[in-house]
């Protein structure tokens, strides 16, 4: 520095013009970095949401013909639509009846629930697309001002070239680049101790509830603690077989207080009721894995009051795809294969549900074609 100091440019606005252009080439690099990022953040965005798109494309065409078909048998006298013919009680849709905090949706509110999932996120979709390209218009013109910029800074320093040897020029590049690494080495101390002094306070908050906590009895019993991390652990894998996709099978849990399916929707452990944000045939997956689980975990307690004996009648409701549909009745084996029976009553107008149940050794009543009854 002393040694350039000694030394006088031709032009003594050159090194006040050359500092101003590093700091614009710096702002603009920065910006377009930021612009940049924006752009891949959005495009991994839109990538996203039209996969979903094609899910819920997916589901509302299989909802759709089976809003067609119900609406066809409808119009016939027999029809059952709410109510039982031979006793006049109300039919419940749910296979978990009896539990009434249990929201179903028809197969009008669910066609109606995905079409707006849809609008949304097709206008999601243009509100980002348009944002991308206002982004990537905005990057393309901080890149044509960037290499402006360097072409100015590449000809000044050209006539510095001149009046500075070449060895103190490149020493001097060195120096700007250590005091720049040195500024951000500042920076991140900075901001290093301002982030532990926060995880300092949070360690102490965490060493206090844990201190409280700790000091509290479960009203469970190691058996019963055991025996619910047994039935979440089933729960989960029933859900994983039957295709359940709406949230990460590890955010579903069993609430140690009611015993229902819960789910945690952030960092912060807090748990919601399972319908929340799950689609209709998901839902349907909960239930068919809830009951299958409470059936296979009653072998594994001495003091277990289930009846051993599961029903289910139609589980296809709400067109579950076809696939995972059949993996229902491997599950359904496994479930028996220790003890106890599961009844399915079900429609097999392809014969592959009897293929699979055969396949499993189960004991099939066909009742042929005359299936409906008045």
């Amino acid at each position: 520095k002393i040694a350039l100091a000694d030394l006088t440019p031709p032009d003594p606005s050159l090194q006040s013009r050359i500092d101003e252009i590093s700091k614009r080439i710096t702002a603009l690099v920065t910006r377009k970095s930021e612009l940049d990022n924006a752009i891949a953040a959005i495009r991994g965005n839109v990538r996203r949401y039209q996969q979903r798109l094609e899910v819920l494309a997916r589901d509302l065409q299989k909802n759709k013909e089976e809003l067609k078909i119900r609406r066809l048998f409808n119009r016939d006298e027999w029809a059952i639509t709410s109510a039982c013919p031979v006793c006049e009680q109300s039919i419940d849709g749910t296979l978990l009846s009896q539990m009434r905090s249990f929201p179903t949706m028809s197969i009008d509110e669910n066609v109606e629930y995905i079409t707006d999932q849809r609008n949304l996120l097709q206008d999601i979709i243009s509100v980002e697309i348009a944002r991308r390209e206002r982004h990537q218009v905005e990057s393309e013109q901080l890149g044509n001002e960037i290499s402006i910029a360097l072409t100015q800074q590449s000809e000044i320093q050209k006539s510095l070239a001149g009046a500075i040897p070449s060895e103190l020029m490149a020493r001097a590049r060195d120096i700007a680049r250590i005091e720049s690494a040195i500024g951000s080495y500042r920076d991140l101390l900075d901001q290093t101790s301002s982030e532990l002094a926060a995880l300092l306070n949070i360690w102490n908050e965490y060493l206090d509830v844990a201190g409280k906590l700790s000091k509290l009895r479960s009203d469970l019993s190691a058996d019963d603690q055991s025996l619910l991390r047994q039935f979440q652990r089933t729960f989960r894998d029933y859900l994983g077989r039957l295709g359940f996709n709406s949230f990460e099978i590890g955010s579903m849990v069993i609430d140690e207080g009611s015993f229902m399916p819960r789910v945690i929707v952030n960092d912060r452990d807090r748990r919601v009721r399972a319908d929340f944000g799950t689609s209709a045939s998901d839902w349907i997956r909960i239930i068919t894995a809830f009951v299958l689980a409470l059936h296979a975990s009653r072998d594994n307690s001495q003091k277990s009051n289930h009846p051993n004996l599961t029903v289910f009648d139609e589980p296809a409701q709400q067109n579950i795809d076809r696939q995972d549909y059949l993996k229902f009745f491997d599950i359904v084996a496994d479930v028996c294969r220790k003890g106890g029976q599961v009844i399915v009553a079900a429609t097999d107008k392809d014969h592959a549900v009897r293929a699979r149940a055969q396949g499993l050794h189960m004991h099939v009543i066909d009742f042929g074609s005359e299936y409906i009854l008045r």
